[in-house]
């Protein structure tokens, strides 16, 4: 079998995955969740995205830490394998990304 992303970059379970850089964080990102589709996710920007609505289940949407942590929670007490995008809103077609802190 060739070598996966997820080999390559030795991702484990609760590994904290960060893409940065000036081109093919969205397509790296893609590739990542398409391999990692039986496991819990948890995907966000610090901009916006609008290309992953086929690749998540949930979309947690609010600019309160608090509020988000607990809809993450109980999104996942009820189906703990679920891919959840999360950000602070829908614009257009679009989900604006939580703010660096």
């Amino acid at each position: 079998m060739g070598k996966t992303l997820q080999r390559s970059l030795d991702i484990k379970p609760a590994d904290v995955i960060t893409v940065v850089g000036a081109g093919g964080k969205t397509s790296t990102i893609i590739a990542l969740v398409r391999e990692l589709i039986r496991k819990r996710l948890i995907i966000t920007t610090t901009t916006h995205f609008n290309k992953f609505k086929q690749f998540y289940h949930k979309e947690v949407l609010t600019s309160k830490q608090e509020d988000l942590i607990k809809k993450i929670n109980n999104i996942l007490r009820e189906q703990p394998n679920q891919k959840i995008v999360i950000g602070q809103k829908r614009i257009d077609d679009k989900i604006k990304g939580i703010p660096p802190s």
